[in-house]
């Protein structure tokens, strides 16, 4: 049910983003909200409760937001709410991220090291995967202190690992076929 809503409202809100020329800012205010949601947690909570009517629910949304989203966000959220699926948000977000990325042809990229990279081998790395792909590049830093050293980079369909440890298991694999 989830993969339907988020794919279903994700696609009707990009849809109005594009019609009305605002795919950037409406990618901003649910990146805002979504941020937003997270730090109120209770709010969330309330919003989802049964207990609350579906009126009293868009009044609130009104009240918090009228002034701080443009009008099709900010009815984009009513419509959600009335039609119960506010507790999906956070699905519907990645599916609009998801027609973001494709429509502004961002590229994802999920690093593994063993350490946390710097701002400065990120923006490096940025450039390099760039050129590559000749697209914009997120990054996404995943620490794992197994890797050793080096860096695993998954991004579309592609893998490249560098890995100390990777490496390591192909020397044990070459030294176990010279001993045998």
């Amino acid at each position: 049910m989830g993969q339907i809503i988020k794919s279903v409202y994700g696609q009707a809100l990009f849809d109005a983003a594009i019609d009305t020329n605002s795919v950037d800012s409406i990618y901003e205010e649910f990146l805002s909200l979504k941020d937003f949601l997270l730090d109120e947690k209770k709010l969330k909570i309330l919003l989802e409760t049964p207990r609350i009517s579906t009126k009293e629910k868009v009044e609130i949304i009104d009240m918090l937001f009228k002034d701080v989203f443009s009008d099709i966000f900010l009815n984009f959220l009513k419509v959600v709410t009335e039609k119960r699926r506010i507790s999906y948000i956070f699905d519907i977000f990645d599916g609009f991220k998801e027609l973001y990325r494709e429509y502004k042809d961002i590229m994802v990229a999920n690093v593994t090291s063993a350490e946390k990279l710097t701002d400065v081998q990120i923006a490096s790395l940025k450039e390099k995967l760039s050129k590559l792909s000749g697209k914009e590049v997120e990054i996404y830093n995943i620490i794992d202190e197994n890797v050793i050293g080096g860096l695993l980079i998954e991004a579309e369909d592609r893998i490249i690992d560098g890995t100390i440890s990777s490496k390591l298991l192909v020397m044990k694999d070459s030294l176990k076929e010279i001993v045998l």
